[in-house]
């Protein structure tokens, strides 16, 4: 299967999907990627009793205001979806391959929001860690004045002691 790139993945989520022949099929609750590919859609189905399907990225399709399959509304509809709260494990993979006819791929895929909170994640764990970094530089330059000022200190009193020595001599 080819994946299909994407650089703004998240603005796909929540948009409507529609299938080729322009039915509306559900809604668009999550993307999985392998690496930097996207290629599975969950698609959300229904009225009160909502259900996913999951659906191949390749060959879809965005506009502003709806994102469209390359499969039939039926086709989707029929699809296994993702397990409850989590991402496509290889059996699921397996199945969703098998129903659209294409071959897996290896790997695991992650979601579009899991990847994104643990971007954001990072990111504040790798400023948390400059910021440490920073301050522990500043403690090191503030310790490193404070000898400094200890080793005038200790001079400017022996120089004092030696002074107070001669005059006493003297």
């Amino acid at each position: 299967m080819a994946d299909v790139k994407v650089e703004r993945i998240e603005d796909w989520l929540g948009q409507d999907v529609f299938d080729p022949e322009g039915e509306k099929i559900g809604k668009l609750e999550e993307i999985y990627l392998k690496g930097p590919d996207a290629v599975l859609a969950d698609v959300k189905v229904g009225g009160l009793r909502k259900r996913s399907h999951l659906v191949p990225v390749r060959g879809m399709t965005v506009g502003r205001e709806y994102v469209r399959a390359d499969h039939p509304a039926r086709k989707v509809t029929d699809a296994p979806g993702p397990p409850k709260d989590a991402a496509p494990d290889d059996a699921t993979l397996r199945a969703v391959a098998d129903h659209y006819g294409f071959a897996p791929g290896d790997g695991a895929v992650e979601g579009s929001k899991a990847r994104k909170a643990r971007l954001e994640a990072a990111a504040a764990a790798e400023a948390r860690a400059r910021e440490l970094e920073q301050e522990a530089a500043s403690q090191d330059r503030a310790s490193a004045q404070a000898a400094e000022a200890q080793r005038r200190a200790a001079e400017e009193a022996e120089r004092a002691r030696l002074e107070a020595e001669r005059k006493r001599a003297g």
